[in-house]
């Protein structure tokens, strides 16, 4: 089936879902086409067709390698990696990476009234990426893993990052 329309991604790139498989019960970011409009570093338009966890992973990487320095910290495929593994954990309904792609929505929404867009983004990538359901401190060890892996970046923005990530406890 033809399907064109929704915006599933933002920064950089202009994503549209253009196709689906009907009945696929797979992993939903992995259903869709995605045919993604984007100027790379070298200011070139580019057209690519790829899936919604492509667009993400490149977003992530992107990001990452903008703020963060590698080594001491990992690359950000390894990081990125490491939190699909995480969101994507049979156990987990909601906080998972439709969710994250969903909050990466609203910050492209309001993304004008940022100080620190990137900041900001870090902490939705990071703030359930520890998720157990027994316990109370799960955006502390979110937190946490984010200055693990976060060596490479400033100080002051990974307190910010941090700070973001705590602010979700509810």
């Amino acid at each position: 089936c033809e399907r064109e329309g929704e915006l599933v991604l933002g920064r950089d790139v202009t994503t549209r879902r253009i196709s689906a498989e009907p009945g696929d019960q797979g992993n939903i970011l992995r259903r869709y086409i995605i045919r993604c409009d984007y100027v790379n570093s070298d200011n070139i338009r580019a057209r690519q067709i790829m899936t919604a966890v492509d667009v993400g992973e490149r977003r992530f990487t992107d990001l990452w390698r903008s703020r963060v320095v590698s080594p001491p910290s990992p690359d950000g495929a390894a990081v990125y990696a490491e939190l699909c593994r995480l969101y994507t954990a049979p156990y987990r309904r909601y906080h998972n990476l439709g969710h994250i792609h969903d909050c990466l929505r609203l910050v492209d929404e309001v993304a004008p009234l940022l100080i620190d867009r990137d900041a900001v983004e870090f902490g939705v990538w990071f703030h359930d990426a520890v998720y157990d359901t027994g316990v109370n401190n799960n955006e502390w060890r979110s937190a946490e893993l984010f200055l693990e892996r976060s060596a490479g970046a400033s100080f002051v923005f990974r307190h910010r990052v941090c700070g973001h990530i705590l602010a979700t406890r509810h």
